[in-house]
């Protein structure tokens, strides 16, 4: 059964949390992130994310540490934290063992504290596809700078073939620290305006409920409904999603045809009234990749008021 999608076009600018990092795209080129000025930096023009464009780091050294490119000093700020997250690609038939973004803390002069974090992407990632590293920072005492770095993790062959991962996307907000209440004039439709063509719809139920629609594709191409409803804590909003399928169109249609397959978990937290980071986790083997991504607002029902 063929099913039916909702395309999803930009129809005004609206506020989304600041991006801290420059250039974190990549689409014309890697300035600003090549601090090191090393040969193993490349920019690759025809892969990314959402657009063309990547930094490509290789390392040939291959001595089971982690070899990384980095970003400039940025300023943070103590006792606020922020979400990290940035896309990568493993090459396959190179050396790589993995990809690794690492956090090095700075004090107020901008040199190294000696504390750094390392955060790795999932275990059910996949060689040759694009997948996401997340996660959530907060400085350690007596920091003022971060200096975010891109990396390949390597094995300690000692072979000269070199171990390469591509990146894109990287992006460094200030964390909804505090949290943004959800409130019903969240409920309408999301999406990223980097992706048109696939979004959201997302109603605030009373009862701390809420449903999520996620008009999309699957790994085939094919149009998919991805949808359940969940229960929120007045921040973040929890689903366990399923995927329904086997019923006709009207009037072949016939409820005791459909399926109800489950398909992983959605997360759905608002920065604002008009933004939000969207998360999802499908269940291992069903062909789809964990990932997030930011999400502004399309519509708004009439008569739903949200004050920021």
């Amino acid at each position: 059964m063929k099913k039916i999608i909702l395309f999803m076009f930009l129809l005004g600018s609206v506020s989304q949390a600041q991006n801290l990092l420059s250039n974190p795209n990549f689409n014309t080129g890697i300035d600003g992130w090549n601090i090191f000025e090393l040969s193993e930096v490349s920019w690759i023009a025809d892969d990314g994310v959402s657009n063309s464009g990547s930094l490509q780091f290789s390392d040939s050294l291959n001595n089971g540490g982690v070899g990384s490119t980095g970003h400039a000093p940025v300023a943070i700020e103590q006792g606020q934290s922020y979400d990290l997250s940035a896309y990568f690609k493993v090459i396959p038939n190179t050396e790589a063992q993995g990809a690794a973004i690492i956090v090095r803390w700075l004090d107020e002069n901008q040199f190294n504290t000696g504390l750094s974090d390392f955060y790795y992407p999932s275990p059910g990632y996949q060689v040759g596809q694009w997948d996401q590293i997340t996660a959530q920072i907060t400085p350690p005492a007596g920091t003022h700078y971060v200096q975010i770095f891109l990396g390949v993790v390597t094995a300690n062959t000692g072979s000269t073939d070199p171990s390469v991962v591509r990146w894109d996307d990287v992006r460094l907000v200030k964390a909804n620290a505090s949290g943004f209440g959800i409130v019903p004039a969240h409920t309408g439709q999301w999406f990223d305006p980097a992706q048109s063509g696939h979004g959201l719809n997302v109603e605030i139920l009373p009862d701390n409920k809420a449903l999520i629609i996620w008009y999309v594709y699957d790994s085939q191409g094919n149009q998919v409904w991805i949808l359940g409803t969940g229960t929120h804590n007045g921040q973040t909003i929890t689903v366990d999603a399923n995927i329904t399928d086997g019923a006709m169109f009207p009037p072949n249609f016939n409820a005791n045809d459909m399926q109800l397959t489950p398909w992983g978990t959605f997360t759905l937290t608002f920065t604002g009234c008009h933004a939000g980071v969207f998360s999802w986790n499908p269940q291992s083997g069903n062909g789809y990749n964990s990932g997030q991504m930011n999400v502004t607002r399309l519509t708004q029902v009439a008569g739903l008021e949200c004050n920021e």
